[in-house]
């Protein structure tokens, strides 16, 4: 998994299987991006074909951390069938709704204008 943050927006870049490795990289970097006073997390999926119980078990666990501070989870390029049916049956299509771009770029834009 890549990462970088951009204008206060942590963006991650998982592998094409979002799993335990994905968990276990992503969750300490998204505790110390609220912890630094972050307030908005990209999740990129344009590698991404599969996922499994630990990537959005990973996924709900920061969407929590920012709810709890009025933060914002956001996705982009949600392209993978298998992914986006495993984000609505996890709920997070609905927790996220408004914030599922087709790219990036795009939704960088949007949260560093929010």
């Amino acid at each position: 998994m890549d990462y970088f943050e951009r204008a206060g927006v942590l963006v991650l870049q998982p592998d094409a299987y979002m799993d335990l490795t994905f968990k276990d990289a992503a969750l300490p970097r998204a505790r110390q991006h609220l912890d630094d006073g972050g307030r908005a997390v990209l999740v990129d999926c344009a590698a991404v074909d599969l996922i499994n119980s630990h990537g959005i078990s990973a996924l709900l666990s920061i969407y929590d951390g920012l709810d709890a501070v009025g933060g914002t989870l956001a996705f982009a390029q949600v392209d993978a069938p298998l992914v986006e049916n495993a984000l609505q049956i996890s709920g997070l299509t609905g927790f996220c709704e408004g914030h599922f771009y087709a790219t990036a770029d795009d939704a960088l834009a949007a949260l560093t204008d929010a």
